[in-house]
C-alpha cells in the first residue's frame, strides 16, 4: 500500500495520456519565449557560432548535398579530420538528419530548440521520479534548462551534450527504484548518444556525478528490495557496467577523436591553464544581486589574469528560486525530502570545483586534469539548486488553498521566467538577427572572385574559420582540438599576420611556402615588397554582414605562392600537375614531367590518408614536416588521394558489434527483477509533503 493509501488520503493521480503532452507544450512554450527570434528563422551572429560551429556546418551540410559523407574538412586550414572533432558531432542523429534535409540555419536553429524541449522534458521527468509534483517538476526544469544554458548560446554542444545529462540521472533513478533491466540498458544508450553529441566535457561530468550521485543513494539507505536477494554491490555493478558498456557503443566518435588528441596540441597531460573558465569566487554575487553583477561592477578577471569570462563563469538560477532554495536549506526541505540532502552535497561541490580553487589538486586526476573551463561544473550546481528549490516551493504550494495557492504559482513562475529572460540577454555573445547572414554566402563577391583561380584557393584571411563558409580554404583554422602542425614550431606560423598595414617579410614567407594563394585584408597592406599583388577592394554581401563592417575588403594576390600543388624540384622542366577533382576525402591530380619526381600536396599528412599513382597502391610520403607527398614517374600519370582511416572504420565496426550485444542483451531475463517485487514503472502521485522521502520504498 502507499504511503497517502495508509494516511487516508486519496493519491494525485497523474492524466497518464495528457501529461506528456502537456509537458512538451510547456517545453515549448518557453522556447518561444527566449527563442522566438530562431523559430521566425533569425541567426546567431558572435561568439564560437560565428567562427566555429556555423563554418563547421555548413561545410557538412554542403558535402551531404553533394551527396558525400565528410570525414575530412579540405576548408579549415590545410586540413584536418572533421570526424575527430567531436564537436561536428558527425554520427548524431540530429546532425545526420537536420542538416541532411534542411538549409544550414534552418537545421542549426532547429537542433537548439530541439535539446532544449528535451532537456526540459528529460528534467521533468527526472523531477518526478524524485517525487516532487508536476508543478515542482516543471519549475525545477524551467529553472535548469534556462538558468545553465542560454548564455551558452555561443557554443552549440552546450545545449546538445547537456540535454542528456537529467536523462541518465533520470534513468540510473528509475533503475534505484524498479530494479528493471530496460533502465540500465537506457543509461547506456544515454550515455553513449551523449558522447556522440559534441562534447566530451559534458559527458565526463555527467558520468563522474552519476557514480558519486549513485554511491550515495547505496550509502545512504538500504533499500527495501535488498531483503529479497539484490545486493548493493549488483546494483554498483550494473550502473559501472552500463557506464563501461557506454564507451564501446561510441567508439565511432571516440577512436577518431583519441587519434586526433594523439596528433595534437593537447596530447600531453594535464593541461597548463586548468583555471581558465573559471568562477571566481567574488563573482557568485550574480547568485544573489545580478543586477550588481552583470552590469560590470564586479570585474570577473578583477585579479588581473585573464582566466575566465562571463559566459563561462555564468552561474545562475533565478532571484525566486535562489530564495526558495535558502528557505528550503534552513527549514526542514531537505528533512523532509532526503534525497535531497545528497543533490544539495553535489551542488556545493559542482560550485566548489566551478571556482577553480582546487584545480592544483583536481589538475592531476584523470578527466578532472584534461577538460578546461571547471565553470562546466555549474551545471550540477544549477540542478541541484533547481530541485531543491522546486521542493520548497511544493511545500509552500501544499500548504496553500484557492486563490492563494495559484498566487504563488503564477508569482513563482512569471518573475523566474522573466528574470531568466532578462539575465540571457545581458551574458552572451551572441546577437539574434532577423534574418541569418549564413543565406547571403552564394552573394560574396570574394567568393566568386576566388573561384576564378585556376586551382583551388587557400586565402589567408580574418574571422577564424568563417570565411570557409563561402567554399574556399583558409587559413589560420580555428580548432579546439587541432594537429600539433598547427601550433608547434616549425610548422605553426611564426608571428600573428596582420589583415591590414604592414606586413614583414617572414610573414610573406610563410604564405608563399604554405600555400596561402590569397590575403583577405580589412586596409591596404604595406611593407610586402611587391610579393602581394592587389586584385581589388570588394564589398561583400556575406563577409560584411559576418563581420559586422559596412567598409570594403581587400584582396591580394600572394604571387609567389606554391599553391595546392608543387614539384620538389621547382626547376623541374617541364613538369605540370592539376587538381582534377577535390573534395572532402578524395583529392584527384593529372600530371605529366618528362622526368621522374616528387609531388607535394600543400595539405596536412594525416594517418588514413592513402595515395595511388594510376591505381597502384604507392608510398605517402611527408614533405616538410607537415604535407603531403608522392614519387610520380616520368609521363603522364593520374595521383588520386583518398582519407581511409581506420579509426573510423574500427571504430564503426565497435559501435556497431556493441549495439548489437546490448539489443540481444535486452531480450536476456530481467535479472534485477524478483518474482516478489513488482513495483510500479510510474513515478509517485502521491502528495509528497506527506512523506518520509519522496523516493518510492518498495
Amino acid at each position: 500500500m502507499t504511503q497517502a493509501a495508509t494516511t487516508g488520503e486519496q493519491p494525485r493521480r497523474p492524466l497518464r495520456a495528457r501529461t506528456p503532452g502537456l509537458v512538451v507544450l510547456s517545453a515549448v512554450t518557453l522556447t518561444l519565449i527566449f527563442w522566438n527570434k530562431l523559430w521566425l528563422g533569425g541567426g546567431l551572429i558572435g561568439g564560437d557560432s560565428l567562427t566555429y560551429f556555423f563554418p563547421q556546418k555548413t561545410y557538412f551540410a554542403d558535402r551531404l548535398a553533394d551527396d558525400e559523407v565528410p570525414l575530412w574538412n579540405n576548408l579549415a586550414g590545410h586540413g584536418y579530420p572533421l570526424v575527430a572533432d567531436s564537436q561536428t558531432a558527425t554520427w548524431y542523429p540530429t546532425t545526420l538528419l537536420f542538416y541532411a534535409t534542411l538549409d544550414v540555419n534552418t537545421a542549426f536553429n532547429a537542433n537548439i530548440i530541439l535539446h532544449y524541449v528535451m532537456t526540459f522534458s528529460f528534467t521533468w521527468l527526472f523531477a518526478r521520479r524524485l517525487g516532487l509534483s508536476a508543478i515542482a517538476a516543471t519549475f525545477a526544469a524551467t529553472v535548469f534548462t534556462y538558468g545553465w544554458f542560454p548564455p551558452r548560446m555561443t557554443v552549440e554542444w552546450a545545449i546538445v551534450t547537456g540535454s542528456w545529462l537529467p536523462l541518465a540521472f533520470w534513468c540510473a533513478e528509475s533503475f534505484l527504484q524498479t530494479f528493471r533491466q530496460r533502465y540500465v540498458i537506457g543509461l547506456t544508450l544515454t550515455l553513449a548518444i551523449q558522447m556522440l553529441a559534441g562534447h566530451f566535457s559534458l559527458a565526463f561530468i555527467t558520468q563522474s556525478f552519476l557514480i558519486a550521485y549513485v554511491g550515495f543513494r547505496l550509502a545512504y539507505r538500504v533499500e527495501p528490495s535488498l531483503k529479497e536477494g539484490i545486493a548493493k554491490k549488483s546494483i554498483a555493478t550494473a550502473i559501472i557496467a552500463a557506464i563501461a558498456f557506454s564507451y564501446p557503443l561510441a567508439a565511432a566518435q571516440l577512436l577518431p577523436t583519441w587519434e586526433l588528441k594523439e596528433q595534437s596540441n593537447r596530447r600531453g597531460l594535464p593541461i597548463e591553464d586548468a583555471e581558465y573558465g573559471r568562477v571566481p569566487p567574488w563573482y557568485l554575487s550574480q547568485l544573489i544581486a545580478p543586477w550588481y553583477t552583470y552590469t560590470g561592477q564586479v570585474d570577473v578577471n578583477s585579479d588581473g589574469g585573464y582566466e575566465t569570462n562571463i559566459v563561462a563563469a555564468h552561474l545562475y538560477l533565478g532571484q525566486a528560486p535562489v530564495w526558495l532554495l535558502i528557505i528550503g536549506v534552513f527549514t526542514g526541505t531537505l528533512r523532509k525530502h532526503r534525497v535531497l540532502w545528497i543533490w544539495f552535497g553535489l551542488g556545493l561541490f559542482g560550485m566548489l570545483l566551478a571556482t577553480g580553487v582546487v584545480v592544483d589538486i583536481t589538475k592531476h586526476l584523470p578527466g578532472f586534469g584534461y577538460f578546461k573551463i571547471p565553470g562546466r561544473y555549474g551545471i550540477i550546481t544549477t540542478l541541484s539548486g533547481a530541485f531543491i528549490a522546486a521542493a520548497t516551493l511544493q511545500r509552500l504550494l501544499d500548504q496553500s488553498e484557492g486563490p492563494r495557492h495559484s498566487v504563488i504559482c503564477l508569482l513563482a513562475f512569471s518573475f523566474t521566467i522573466l528574470d531568466l529572460v532578462m539575465v540571457s540577454n545581458l551574458v552572451r555573445f551572441t546577437t539574434i538577427l532577423d534574418d541569418s547572414y549564413i543565406q547571403y554566402r552564394m552573394e560574396s563577391n570574394v567568393r566568386n572572385d576566388l573561384l576564378k583561380h585556376p586551382e583551388p584557393a587557400r586565402v589567408f584571411a580574418p574571422g577564424q574559420n568563417l570565411v570557409t563558409c563561402i567554399g574556399v580554404s583558409v587559413s589560420p583554422n580555428y580548432l579546439g582540438l587541432a594537429p600539433k602542425a598547427y601550433t608547434e614550431p616549425p610548422t605553426a606560423i611564426p608571428e600573428p599576420i596582420s589583415f591590414g598595414g604592414k606586413v614583414t617579410t617572414a610573414q610573406v614567407d610563410w604564405m608563399e611556402k604554405y600555400g596561402v594563394t590569397h590575403l583577405l585584408a580589412e586596409s591596404t597592406v604595406e611593407g610586402h615588397d611587391g610579393r602581394l599583388r592587389l586584385i581589388t577592394p570588394i564589398g561583400d554581401a556575406f563577409l560584411n554582414r559576418g563581420f559586422a563592417r559596412a567598409k570594403p575588403f581587400y584582396l591580394y594576390e600572394v604571387v609567389n605562392s606554391r599553391g595546392r600543388l608543387t614539384w620538389k624540384d621547382p626547376t623541374q622542366n617541364g613538369a605540370t600537375a592539376a587538381v582534377e577533382s577535390y573534395k572532402a576525402n578524395r583529392v584527384e591530380i593529372r600530371t605529366k614531367s618528362i622526368s621522374p619526381g616528387r609531388l607535394i600536396l600543400t595539405e596536412l599528412a594525416y594517418p588514413g590518408w592513402q595515395v595511388r599513382v594510376d591505381g597502384q597502391i604507392a608510398e605517402p610520403l611527408v614533405e616538410d614536416e607537415m604535407f603531403r607527398a608522392v614519387d610520380v614517374p616520368a609521363g603522364e600519370h593520374e595521383v588520386v588521394w583518398e582519407y581511409r582511416p581506420t579509426s573510423i572504420a574500427w571504430g564503426a565496426g565497435i559501435s556497431l558489434l556493441s549495439l548489437t550485444i546490448l539489443m540481444v542483451a535486452a531480450r536476456l531475463p530481467r535479472r534485477f527483477q524478483s518474482s516478489h517485487h513488482s513495483p510500479s514503472d510510474e513515478p509517485s502521485s502521491e502528495n509528497t509533503e506527506t512523506r518520509e522521502d519522496p523516493v518510492p520504498t518498495r
